[in-house]
């Protein structure tokens, strides 16, 4: 049975960008997304993940994706564009994207569908949730676009209690806690569990998440990381990790 959210996402239409790898060149064209929610829409923090991504097209060419996860889809901008970036290269990759917020899990599914992008199921669930189990080192790109921003603890909203309403969805997309690192720092040790030996990571940080900590903290249980991608937007400075078990 459909939901009453997920009629009410079927509204206006936002012109946003699409990625193109045709003729081995990254350009980037528009997205259509749906913005019933608006803060769920894409920011510079999604579209610098998009890039990064996109800028390493051809460790993904030689690599050659088989499952995707996408943690945290928000409006679904990133999974449909990493689709793009896939069907491109010519992966037949299955894409998994998750969001603990419902009305994210439908804004993601709604993209989606805009698209006919049928390589993608959307699961709301905190994390990897009870798929978990079933994706160990399976998953060959790994991509989070995490709350970062620092913020006082009792801000995070509490995982234990299920799937997000509107208030807790909202804050979720951005209360970091202590460092802005509540959530990355549930999310990291569950990265050496998940990714295939293959498998490539990016996350996006700002500087308040200490990035160099967290490379270093990789490296130093055998992976290989590097800033991919570093941009201003607003008042933050955003970094992008990519990490993987192999030599960059």
């Amino acid at each position: 049975m459909e939901s009453k959210d997920s009629k009410v996402c079927m509204f206006e239409l936002a012109d946003i960008r699409k990625v193109s790898m045709a003729k081995d060149v990254y350009e980037p064209c528009e997205v259509t997304l749906w913005k019933r929610y608006p803060n769920i829409e894409p920011c510079e923090d999604s579209f610098a993940l998009v890039d990064a991504v996109a800028s390493s097209w051809t460790l993904l060419q030689e690599s050659r994706p088989q499952l995707c996860v996408e943690i945290g889809s928000g409006s679904g901008y990133v999974s449909c564009s990493i689709s793009s970036i896939l069907s491109d290269l010519r992966c037949s990759a299955q894409i998994l994207a998750t969001d603990i917020s419902f009305k994210a899990a439908v804004a993601t599914r709604e993209t989606l569908g805009t698209h006919k992008v049928a390589n993608v199921d959307v699961v709301c669930t905190d994390l990897f949730g009870a798929l978990l189990p079933n994706l160990h080192g399976r998953v060959d790109l790994l991509v989070f676009n995490p709350p970062y921003v620092p913020t006082p603890d009792d801000e995070v909203p509490d995982t234990a209690a299920g799937a997000y309403g509107a208030d807790d969805g909202i804050r979720a997309a951005w209360a970091g806690g202590y460092r802005g690192r509540r959530v990355i720092d549930r999310l990291l040790p569950l990265v050496d569990r998940v990714l295939s030996p293959a498998g490539h990571f990016f996350m996006v940080t700002v500087l308040e998440n200490e990035p160099e900590e967290i490379l270093e903290s990789f490296r130093g249980r055998g992976f290989h990381g590097r800033v991919a991608l570093e941009r201003g937007a607003d008042e933050e400075r955003l970094k992008v990790l990519h990490i993987a078990r192999q030599r960059l």
